[in-house]
């Protein structure tokens, strides 16, 4: 068997994000609050950052709100440090948050040799937190983190080297899949020529996800053998 690589999105793939019915996050609303004064964040006004990166979302809404660049750098850590602040304060059971099956499924794409690790637009402090949280990091032992990075399909060449050179394997691009909750994920997948696994457990349908056409789509991650099944392994 060829190596496999899964790159997984976290917020509403491995764990629950926010949704329609609750589009904001409350954690980057307090430290847009605390860090830079900005008191009407909410996803729903910034819709176009929803599945992009920390860094991207904060550059964003901060030149939108008349901060300089230069500022938004600078505090960018400090701006993710009590972003982590809160959910420590506020989600003592985090990991209930974990999505139907997902644990399941990782522990058993590893068992059977297959790679995984993240691609996600979590600065990686805060992807790790979460990680931590739901137990995934026994698991997942790398990824590509939105720390610096606006253009999410700049993150794959990222996950790509530390995937390789952590797992001392070469990768074929016919067996690297993107899985993920928004079209974000389905645009790298394409821009790469990788396959995408569409899951919508996120803010996103299935409709609105096929639209995007993905290779592949799910409701959940629940369907383990199907999943192995597409990704190639009986």
């Amino acid at each position: 068997m060829l190596p496999i690589l899964c790159l997984f999105d976290i917020d509403g793939t491995l764990v629950r994000g926010s949704t329609r019915e609750n589009p904001t996050s409350p954690s980057l609303d307090f430290a847009f609050k605390k860090i830079f004064g900005i008191t009407d964040f909410n996803y729903t006004k910034y819709q176009k950052y929803d599945g992009t990166t920390d860094f991207n979302i904060v550059l964003g809404v901060g030149k939108l709100n008349g901060i300089q660049e230069d500022e938004l750098k600078n505090k960018f850590n400090t701006f993710i440090d009590e972003a982590i602040v809160y959910m420590e304060n506020n989600y003592p059971d985090y990991n209930n948050n974990l999505l139907p099956c997902v644990k399941t499924l990782i522990g058993v794409l590893c068992k059977k040799g297959v790679i995984c690790g993240v691609l996600t637009g979590n600065a990686e402090k805060k992807g790790w937190w979460k990680l931590k949280k739901t137990g995934l990091d026994k698991f997942i032992k790398f990824g590509a983190f939105g720390d610096s990075i606006i253009n999410r399909e700049e993150l794959f060449p990222l996950a790509l080297e530390k995937a390789e050179t952590i797992s001392g394997l070469h990768f074929d691009k016919k067996n690297i899949f993107i899985i993920g909750d928004t079209y974000h994920d389905i645009e790298v997948a394409k821009i790469h020529s990788l396959k995408s696994i569409a899951v919508a457990t996120g803010r996103m349908t299935n409709t609105e996800l096929k639209r995007y056409e993905p290779d592949y789509i799910f409701a959940d991650l629940t369907k383990t053998k199907e999943f192995l099944k597409i990704i190639g392994i009986d």
